[in-house]
């Protein structure tokens, strides 16, 4: 007997060793997975990094909302034009043009990690200097252009970084990434509630200036959560030492050659320019449409942001059961026919159902496109391929800014909004019945 007992305590020990080993040769706890029980929807909750820069995320981003409608009132008050609030709009994306692309590559090439508390640190200034501005008394509208243009440069960096980060913090297992990426959708769309309520008392209780310092101080929970977290992937060698062009083209290349990721990106695009501009002109439709003032544009923003939550809810708890291309293309259908059916509702209750329709489809179509191009993207050309998604989406977006802007002008909101729409579903229509490599993914 104590022969046998002996002969066991040696195994115990030989195996701790061995996993002692293993967990000196990665610190980060990679090679090694918590088993998970619970819902299937919340698996990326097992891995310790994913977990802080959830949390952490979810404050961060509750800040971005509330600045985002102040932004946009604050425009509208100090011009009263619905064009100066596309080219706020276009200042806040342009910068993705010209970035977009090289972050991708920069995200292959350095550990994510610190470049994102370098990004966060900085957008925390942009908007401490926004918060600084305002409570002088001193802003103006090229004020505020100027420091889009900077919160444009640096998301053109953070963006791309953050989202090809998201497998690095499930710890490259495939079977998280959809959860991985449904929960990050939950967490910016909880926010996307939040946020614009948040947003719409603060403006009226204590003016727009303290809607820019409560988001300043938002970035300092995503920055303690990210000095938190372990360390994870470092790039490979091959990434580190190629020309950024040659990289960057070897990104582009790829994503235009597989015909899945091709579909898909042209589906981004055309949302960044025709479907996803609604934002820019809502200070418009809460002011001279519905006649509601700063606590309707507060509950306008919170209704997309309703049926965005609901969407990625949906989805982390039920998005497994489905085909992932049945949600894509139902997405996109359903984001483009509700914000059709928005731009001719006359009626201000009806018309926030149809935003939270149109944020349902959105987050459907976003969530599930992103997980299929993070899955179909190789592991050295993430970061790459979905800078290039980043770019389409939102690099493209100063195109859609300035033409709603000017249609707004031109024809009024209400059709500027109508023509848009109908030109997004007839681009989902023409997608769901045509694209053979989306309609053949499982």
């Amino acid at each position: 007997m104590l022969g046998r007992g002996m002969s066991s305590a040696f195994l115990v020990s030989d195996r701790l060793m061995k996993e002692l080993q293993q967990n000196r040769d990665d610190p980060g706890g990679i090679t090694r997975e918590k088993p998970w029980h619970g819902p299937e929807g919340l698996r990326a909750f097992r891995h310790r990094n994913f977990t802080l820069y959830w949390i952490g995320q979810v404050i961060s981003f509750t800040g971005t909302w509330v600045q985002t409608v102040a932004q946009g009132w604050l425009v509208l008050k100090l011009t009263g034009s619905a064009l100066d609030l596309g080219i706020v709009g276009a200042a806040n994306t342009f910068p993705v043009l010209l970035l977009g692309l090289p972050a991708g590559a920069i995200a292959d090439r350095l550990d994510k990690r610190r470049v994102v508390i370098v990004t966060q640190t900085l957008a925390m200034m942009q908007a401490f200097a926004l918060a600084a501005l305002t409570f002088a008394g001193v802003i103006r509208v090229w004020h505020v252009i100027v420091l889009a243009i900077c919160a444009g440069a640096i998301g053109a960096f953070d963006n791309p970084i953050r989202q090809s980060m998201l497998v690095e913090l499930v710890d490259g297992n495939k079977d998280d990434i959809l959860s991985c990426v449904s929960l990050s959708s939950t967490a910016f769309n909880g926010a996307r509630v939040l946020g614009p309520a948040l947003a719409g008392v603060t403006l009226v209780a204590v003016g727009i200036a303290n809607c820019f310092f409560i988001n300043a101080i938002s970035y300092i929970a995503a920055l303690i959560a990210l000095l938190m977290m372990k360390p994870m992937h470092s790039p490979s060698k091959n990434a580190q030492s190629g020309a950024m062009l040659s990289q960057i083209w070897d990104g582009l290349s790829h994503a235009w050659k597989n015909e899945l990721l091709r579909d898909l990106l042209l589906m981004s695009a055309i949302s960044g320019v025709f479907g996803s501009q609604i934002n820019t002109v809502m200070p418009v439709f809460a002011d001279k449409v519905f006649r509601m003032g700063p606590k309707g544009l507060g509950v306008l923003m919170a209704a997309i942001g309703i049926g965005a939550l609901f969407g990625a809810v949906i989805n982390t708890v039920l998005g497994h059961r489905f085909r992932q291309r049945t949600l894509v293309f139902f997405g996109g259908l359903l984001c483009a026919a509700s914000l059709l059916a928005f731009s001719r509702s006359g009626y201000f209750h009806l018309a926030t159902v149809f935003l939270a329709l149109t944020g349902l489809g959105t987050m459907l179509f976003m969530t599930v496109s992103n997980t299929i191009i993070q899955e179909a993207a190789p592991d050295s050309l993430r970061g790459r391929v979905i800078s290039v998604r980043i770019f389409v989406l939102t690099g493209l977006a100063p195109v859609g800014a300035l033409l709603i802007g000017f249609l707004a002008e031109r024809f009024g909101v209400q059709n500027a909004v109508t023509i848009l729409g109908a030109a997004s579903l007839a681009s989902a229509i023409y997608f769901t019945l045509r694209s053979k490599a989306i309609r053949s993914f499982e």
